[in-house]
């Protein structure tokens, strides 16, 4: 499902799905599935996001020891707006979305991970109360089917 993220939440769902493999989550194979292809398509934007920073740092920083390009003092504080000002833009993908029931109820290591309130808002589809009813039609179909015989 497209979605409209900013290329700072793109950072932080990177982070958050690294930390999710890190920790060998317990995760269904269609959601590690999804997930990995979510992570693809994350590092395309992300990649976009890193060579205008570099651009960045080239254009406010100096050469320093090393050969390295430092950003001096005296020009931190542009080079902060304008790399805020690129963290704020907003970029459009097209995320593999997770359904709630791929998700292993037994899964507590999921709570500690960083960022996991924007892996659910952008990449978790709640497809419980679907479930749910479903699962109470199907009772009540069966029930009649035992009341009339």
């Amino acid at each position: 499902m497209k979605q409209k993220i900013t290329n700072g939440e793109v950072k932080l769902l990177m982070k958050c799905l690294e930390e999710l493999s890190n920790n060998e989550v317990k995760l269904s194979v269609n959601a590690w599935f999804k997930l990995s292809k979510n992570s693809a398509l994350l590092e395309t934007a992300d990649s976009h996001t890193e060579s205008t920073r570099v651009q960045l740092v080239k254009q406010y920083g100096e050469e320093g020891e090393n050969g390295t390009v430092v950003v001096p003092e005296k020009d931190m504080d542009t080079f902060k707006g304008a790399y805020i000002s690129l963290l704020s833009q907003m970029t459009e993908i097209d995320f593999e979305m997770i359904k709630m029931t791929e998700l292993t109820k037994e899964t507590k290591e999921i709570h500690s991970v960083a960022g996991i309130y924007k892996f659910f808002k952008y990449m978790v589809k709640d497809d419980t109360e679907t479930t749910k009813i479903t699962k109470s039609t199907s009772k009540k179909k069966s029930e009649k089917k035992l009341e009339s015989v």
